[in-house]
């Protein structure tokens, strides 16, 4: 796992943020479900795996935004926003993976995409948070 930590420099993971984003907008618009699913009727549950596909990559156009946030910091702030970004990765896929399509009655109810945009929030927040105490811990040292 250090090795591709290592190997995701900022001009790759700028480029993978960058395909990441435009998958997002194709899924967004729905182009694979209608050319793929509609048109050809390849199998039975296409919509439900581009759905998941879609609420999958809602947290590309977040990381894409801290990728270019991190262009103008110094070295070590992008190495630790790097391994949070990671492990981060993980648990947001895990947690999105495994949470039911719905949960709540009529009155209150959680979806997935629910989950995926306060995941991705939540990301945000602490990303922000810890790209701003990285650059005060470091301006302060000098």
């Amino acid at each position: 796992m250090k090795k591709i930590i290592e190997w995701l420099t900022l001009k790759r993971l700028l480029v993978i943020n960058e395909v990441g984003f435009l998958l997002s907008i194709i899924l967004y618009f729905n182009i694979p479900y209608l050319y793929i699913c509609k048109l050809n009727n390849l199998f039975g549950n296409c919509g439900e795996y581009f759905k998941f596909l879609k609420i999958l990559f809602l947290i590309s156009p977040v990381l894409l935004l801290f990728s270019i946030i991190n262009l103008f910091v110094k070295g070590k702030i992008f190495l630790e926003w790097k391994r949070f970004t990671f492990i981060y990765l993980f648990i947001y896929l895990f947690i999105v993976t495994i949470f039911p399509w719905y949960i709540g009655d009529g009155f209150f109810n959680i979806q997935k995409v629910h989950i995926a945009i306060l995941l991705s929030i939540v990301y945000s927040t602490i990303s922000l948070i810890l790209i701003i105490y990285k650059t005060i811990k470091l301006s302060n040292r000098k």
